[in-house]
């Protein structure tokens, strides 16, 4: 055929084409409906599916912070010695602020209801990012203060409720009884790390050694939160204070210092598995879609 021929023949057969299948797709509008949402919501799933892992990615970057409620964090068994504090506080510089936490388990008894809880104690200036927050707002910073200079606890209503504690009861941990002060709904850095092997309770630095539980033998985990100035690079704090935490104790250094790029890392795992998990559950969605689409289309040409 000439060429031009050709053309004008190939045109004329996708016109009477897109002209019978408009001529089937208006006959059979309730087919045409169905295979058309069909296919929508299939790419619509995998969209949003998608979308919603790029997310959560970009949330946990924006908020690292507030997940590790400091820049710096300076983690031993012990308690650090004079000459590491001084030093942390040299490498971290002027307008930095700082603050101490000492966690460890024990069992502890209210109303004849002994259990297993996680103790957090916890200085005034704590936490360095994020807050405490009630029911419908965050805690004040006198209850705070009081849990400095009172025997008085904080925890979630879930672990009150578990020993059978309302507000102004009393709790025994160790040796000494201690009143629940105030409900938390949520702590800092608990919405992505919120998983422990029991409840929390909060009380102040100072009231924990009254308790009796720090003893020889105990496993005791201690934190200092360090929040530079907005100017300072926190990796490069971080490497400089490794290094000179090193020198003063090459054979076995015992404080580790972790960042946010730590916290990251970590996290950053578990979102990947979690978002190979979401492109899977994407992929199926779509795929029957597909074969939904084809079933359909075959039962109507048939």
């Amino acid at each position: 055929l000439h060429p031009a021929t050709a053309a004008w023949a190939g045109v004329a057969a996708v016109k009477a084409l897109l002209r019978l299948g408009w001529r089937g797709i208006s006959r059979n509008r309730r087919f045409s409906a169905l295979f058309i949402i069909n296919l929508a919501l299939g790419l619509t799933g995998f969209l949003l599916i998608g979308s919603f892992g790029a997310s959560l990615s970009r949330h946990l970057d924006a908020h690292l912070k507030e997940i590790l409620t400091a820049d710096l964090v300076l983690q031993a068994s012990r308690p650090l010695n004079e000459q590491e504090i001084a030093l942390s506080h040299t490498m971290a510089g002027p307008g930095s602020r700082f603050s101490r936490q000492v966690s460890l388990y024990t069992m502890v008894k209210g109303n004849g209801v002994s259990r297993l809880a996680q103790i957090v104690a916890i200085d005034e200036a704590y936490p360095l990012y994020g807050s405490f927050h009630s029911a419908v707002e965050p805690v004040d910073e006198p209850v705070i203060t009081d849990l400095q200079q009172q025997r008085q606890l904080m925890m979630s209503r879930e672990a009150a409720r578990s020993f059978a504690l309302a507000p102004g009861g009393v709790l025994q941990i160790g040796q000494v009884g201690y009143t629940l002060a105030a409900y938390i709904a949520r702590d800092p850095g608990s919405d992505f790390t919120g998983l422990s092997l029991a409840p929390k309770i909060y009380m102040g630095l100072g009231q924990l050694q009254e308790s009796g539980l720090l003893r020889f033998g105990s496993r005791v985990t201690h934190h200092h939160f360090i929040r530079l100035p907005d100017t300072a690079d926190a990796a490069t704090v971080a490497a400089r204070l490794t290094t000179a935490l090193t020198e003063l104790s090459p054979k076995a250094p015992e404080v580790r210092v972790s960042t946010t790029v730590d916290v990251n890392r970590r996290l950053g795992r578990v979102i990947g598995y979690f978002s190979s998990f979401l492109g899977l559950a994407a992929m199926v969605s779509l795929g029957l879609a597909g074969l939904a689409a084809a079933f359909l289309f075959r039962e109507h040409l048939r």
